[in-house]
C-alpha cells in the first residue's frame, strides 16, 4: 500500500508539473504574437493602421521638427470633368530630429494623398503625391486642402490644390 501511495504521487507530481510547462510554453508564444509597440510613437498600439480609440491620431514622444513646403498651393489650371491629374509637393525637414509623418488627409474623396512612411532625416527631402479625380469633385473651381500630421510644431500642415473643372468639349472656351 506504501508502495502505491508514493507511486500515486509520483504520477501527480509529474502531471502538475507537465501540466506548468505546458501552460508557461503557451503564455510564451502568446506574448510573442503581440504587435510590438514602435518606439517613436506613445499610445496604444494600432493594427491595421486604424487606432479606433483616438480617430487616429498617434502622440509622438520624439522631440518636434519642423517640415518647409517648397509651396503650399498649386493650381492645375482647367481640368475636363472626369479627367484624373496629380502633382507632388516637395518638403524639406528643416529641423534637428527625424521627421515621421503619420497621416496626410485629403479634405474630400477627390484628393488622395501618399507620404513616406520612413521618417525623413534632417536637411533631406521627401515628396508629398496628391492625386485628384475631377470625376469625385464635380464642375466648376474647384480647392481642396491636404492636412498632414507629424512631429512637428504645429503637428498639422496644410497644402492645397485648385483646378477649374470644366465639362469635356468647353475646355478651350472656358465653359464650365
Amino acid at each position: 500500500m506504501n508502495q502505491t501511495i508514493k507511486t500515486a504521487s509520483v504520477a501527480i507530481i509529474a502531471v502538475a508539473l507537465f501540466s506548468l510547462a505546458v501552460m508557461e510554453f503557451i503564455s510564451f508564444n502568446e506574448e510573442r504574437r503581440q504587435p510590438k509597440a514602435n518606439p517613436l510613437v506613445e499610445g496604444p498600439i494600432i493594427q491595421n493602421g486604424i487606432d479606433e480609440t483616438n480617430e487616429g491620431a498617434i502622440k509622438f514622444t520624439m522631440d518636434p521638427t519642423s517640415i518647409e513646403f517648397e509651396e503650399s498651393e498649386f493650381d492645375f489650371g482647367q481640368v475636363t470633368l472626369g479627367e484624373q491629374v496629380s502633382h507632388v509637393f516637395t518638403f524639406t525637414n528643416t529641423g534637428d530630429k527625424p521627421l515621421l509623418i503619420s497621416k496626410a488627409k485629403g479634405s474630400c474623396g477627390c484628393t488622395v494623398p501618399s507620404w513616406p512612411q520612413r521618417p525623413i532625416a534632417p536637411g533631406a527631402t521627401g515628396e508629398l503625391l496628391v492625386n485628384f479625380d475631377s470625376e469625385k469633385g464635380g464642375v466648376g473651381n474647384q480647392a481642396k486642402t491636404v492636412t498632414v500630421t507629424a512631429n512637428t510644431n504645429p503637428q498639422k500642415t496644410t497644402v492645397t490644390i485648385k483646378a477649374q473643372v470644366v465639362q469635356a468639349g468647353n475646355e478651350s472656351a472656358g465653359i464650365q
